[in-house]
């Protein structure tokens, strides 16, 4: 098995969010990490070409549990910074540092601490994360 802990790297969301919206970026999507320590096993899953079941109902369950959110825009989420799995990466200040895996077209991100003001608006919607 590949290790993908050789290709994490420290950032800031700025650096993050700059790689979302060049044009010419292989990264659409945005998969919030709570644990750092699953950055290397949720990118081997999402690089299975062919995942098992088991594999499937384990990323579904890490989803439900609040181990992993869905980065979103702001439109999507109707003013809500956080909601169903989903985290809106425009309410995340540039200055949050984070840990990111890219793996096009995905970026894995676990914000880490300090997280106070993490949301824009000065809320901490997304000390889990």
């Amino acid at each position: 098995m590949f290790q993908f802990e050789s290709l994490i790297d420290s950032t800031d969301f700025a650096t993050v969010r700059r790689s979302m919206h060049a044009s010419d970026s292989p990264i659409t999507e945005v998969l919030f990490v709570h644990e750092e320590r699953l950055l290397a096993t949720v990118a081997g899953l999402i690089t299975d070409e062919h995942p098992t079941d088991a594999q499937r109902t384990q990323f579904a369950r890490w989803i439900r549990d609040g181990h992993l959110a869905v980065g979103v825009q702001r439109v999507s989420l109707s003013g809500q910074s956080r909601r169903d799995g989903c985290i809106d990466v425009d309410s995340i200040v540039d200055e949050a540092r984070c840990r990111v895996l890219l793996l096009s077209p995905y970026c894995l991100v676990h914000l880490r601490p300090p997280l106070s003001p993490t949301v824009s608006d000065g809320s901490n919607h997304l000390s889990r994360y």
